[in-house]
């Protein structure tokens, strides 16, 4: 089984003395804004986050054509960030190609991904 890549947007963020609160608002903001985006012909989407809170950092996959794109809808949300990288994921075969032929494929590979990579062993 050949595994297929999908390219993501990648934000880095340092969150020194977030609360709880401040956390679970911003997937809020960003999805708002991102789907206020995407209504004005620019697509892109928030995916999910991930927290370290050890290194008080947090990670966020977003779905876009641009680093430029997923920039402008981090400052929308008025969410820092320390950088931008493009990302690649890979998937078995199998999942990709059964998800190609849904809508919103791509959050759907995405979901796949996340529970394949936890169901691994």
């Amino acid at each position: 089984m050949i595994p297929r890549l999908l390219v993501f947007i990648l934000v880095e963020r340092h969150l020194p003395g977030i609360t709880p609160d401040q956390l679970g608002a911003a997937p809020c903001r960003a999805k708002n804004v991102t789907a206020e985006m995407t209504s004005q012909s620019k697509p892109v989407r928030y995916l999910r986050s991930t927290f370290v809170p050890s290194e008080e950092r947090s990670f966020c996959l977003f779905d876009a054509s641009s680093e430029q794109d997923v920039k402008e809808a981090n400052e929308r949300a008025g969410i820092p960030l320390i950088r931008i990288i493009e990302v690649k994921q890979s998937l078995p075969t199998m999942l990709s190609s059964a998800a190609e032929s849904l809508p919103f494929a791509s959050v759907l590979v995405s979901a796949s991904a996340s529970w394949w990579s936890r169901s691994a062993p």
